[in-house]
């Protein structure tokens, strides 16, 4: 069973949208509305049908580490995630919720400024979440997320069968197919995005006082980028060669009108023609459509690169 252990405003709502496209929605079991809790997501996967779970091979959301040893799903426990630089991550987070009127925490954090709510004592979220993530056997108070939390943080991360970067998102994307053998890469059009202020906008201030109070997520952070260029060097040129035929795919996608890349998108015969498959295989899946003419103008201006 794969893990896909969602950390808030890294670009996961995104990533969730591409997991359907390789493994199908019923393949995959979303926790977003089940509760944040192990309990409360064991209770609601175990109301699903038995025929139902043994379909799903993806289990996604906001958990979490450890909520493998709360579910009944058979075989090996293989986790991924990706980062985002907690400074930044807190930030995004910030202006999300003051520009959410229906978010759970917009009557407590609208209208105050970025340090009063992360000096707020109920603001777990903002307080070394990631360390607190990662080591959840460990229960902190607010402001006293010590050395033991972020070892064991570490321990933990070290077992993810895949990590990436919010922040080389496409590379990270290639990454993770590569390591649990997708056979294309699905393109995207990013999501859950919304204008705010840049880091150069925001106080120097404040982001001084966010650097000294999140000094153990920065830490795990730095830890999680050195695994991934680790793995990202282990994976060698064939990464390479993948990742620069994704970028020019993107790239083309990116000139056509919104009309045409929600038909590339949506429709997976089209997703099929950024896999950098040989030209055989594309004239096939070209022969199959080619009752409906406006389909095939788009395959043939989609051909991948070599």
């Amino acid at each position: 069973m794969l893990y896909f252990l969602h950390l808030p405003k890294t670009a996961g709502t995104t990533l969730a949208a591409m997991l359907r496209r390789v493994y199908g929605s019923p393949s995959i079991f979303f926790t977003y509305d089940a509760g944040g809790t192990h309990r409360q997501i064991s209770e609601a996967y175990a109301q699903i049908s038995h025929s139902e779970r043994t379909r799903i091979r993806v289990i996604a959301g906001h958990f979490y580490h450890g909520i493998d040893r709360h579910i009944d799903a058979s075989g090996s426990a293989d986790y991924f995630t990706f980062f985002r630089d907690p400074v930044e991550r807190v930030v995004s987070y910030y202006y999300y919720v003051q520009r959410t009127p229906k978010h759970y925490r917009y009557s407590q954090i609208a209208g105050k400024s970025l340090r009063d709510v992360v000096s707020m004592e109920d603001s777990l979220e903002l307080d070394n979440a990631l360390c607190r993530i990662f080591a959840p056997g460990l229960h902190r108070p607010f402001g006293q997320c010590d050395s033991e939390v972020l070892d064991l943080a570490k321990a933990n991360l070290s077992t993810f069968r895949s990590i990436g970067l919010a922040d080389d998102f496409n590379r990270s994307v290639v990454l993770l197919g590569h390591q649990l053998g997708w056979k294309r890469i699905p393109l995207y059009e990013r999501l859950n995005t919304a204008d705010r202020p840049v880091m150069n906008d925001i106080d120097s201030r404040d982001l001084d006082f966010l650097r000294e109070r999140l000094q153990p997520d920065i830490e795990l952070y730095n830890y999680a980028v050195n695994l991934y260029r680790r793995n990202v060097s282990q994976a060698g040129p064939q990464l390479d060669a993948r990742f620069v035929t994704y970028q020019s795919q993107l790239l083309k996608l990116s000139t056509y009108s919104q009309q045409e890349r929600d038909r590339i998108l949506v429709e997976p015969e089209r997703v099929f023609c950024f896999t950098g498959r040989p030209a055989r295989v594309i004239n096939k899946i070209r022969a199959q459509i080619r009752t409906r003419p406006r389909n095939t103008s788009l395959l043939t201006r989609l051909k991948p690169t070599a």
